[in-house]
């Protein structure tokens, strides 16, 4: 009875541990989607371009006020959506950002639309460290798009689809990452299996040596091991990380 009552509460852990990495999965992934999406042209379907080509009045052409339409709902980003005392913009600094980018045009390209986002990203955001794991300039297109235009009227039904074509994404690679998963735990295994074996073998070479000179060439011959141990761990955890990550390949392979 107590094994079936170990077994269980050992499956119900199991099950959330799962269920969390599936969450970090899902949003790693999406993040990653995002950013594809920002590097790629008009051609590539990403979410990015989706949005542009909603706002947009014609092919590759965005012109001030559908910018302004597309910020405006963004809580935090605009002066009147701002209830805190940290930074944010108004029309007139987006009309100079705009006439900055397009130099005096009246509409933007898609690479100039995601030049003007980074301007205001840059000015607003400057403060965050990190979103979503990333930092630097990859950080405030976090903190700007999921937590900002992502979060206004229009913006949730781009999020969905985002959210959408990422789980529609995690279901053709589940085995791929259930793999990855079993492979972690593996690896964590077996790094804590080598490190009690080891720290047992060498308290053992040194009980069995009673006089100093014995002592001091053991610890001699500690200094070795104990580098080649943490080579080792290195680069187990070098294969974890990559483990963790390498699923992050999936939408490059899109």
């Amino acid at each position: 009875a107590e094994n079936t009552r170990q077994q269980i509460r050992l499956n119900a852990e199991q099950k959330l541990e799962m269920k969390r990495y599936e969450v970090l999965c899902h949003e790693r992934l999406s993040s990653i989607m995002l950013l594809k999406s920002i590097k790629c042209s008009l051609k590539y379907d990403g979410i990015m371009q989706t949005l542009f080509n909603h706002w947009s009045s014609s092919f590759d052409k965005l012109d001030c006020s559908s910018l302004v339409k597309c910020l405006r709902e963004a809580p935090g980003v605009f002066c009147e959506k701002n209830k805190s005392k940290r930074l944010s913009i108004g029309v007139t600094d987006i009309d100079l950002i705009f006439v900055k980018i397009s130099k005096g045009l009246k509409f933007v390209s898609f690479r100039q639309f995601l030049e003007i986002l980074e301007n205001i990203s840059a000015a607003i955001f400057g403060h965050v460290k990190e979103c979503r794991g990333y930092s630097g300039k990859d950080g405030r297109w976090m903190e700007l798009m999921f937590n900002h235009i992502f979060l206004t009227k229009s913006g949730k039904f781009f999020g969905n689809i985002l959210q959408k074509r990422t789980s529609s994404l995690l279901k053709k690679s589940a085995q791929k990452i259930q793999n990855l998963y079993r492979c972690h735990h593996l690896f964590q295994s077996a790094v804590q299996k080598l490190k009690e074996k080891k720290r047992l073998s060498i308290k053992r070479n040194i009980s069995c040596h009673s006089s100093k000179e014995s002592n001091n060439e053991e610890e001699k011959n500690l200094v070795p091991t104990d580098e080649w141990f943490t080579l080792h761990c290195a680069k187990c955890h070098t294969i974890l990380a990559r483990c963790d990550n390498s699923y992050c390949g999936i939408a490059l392979c899109m």
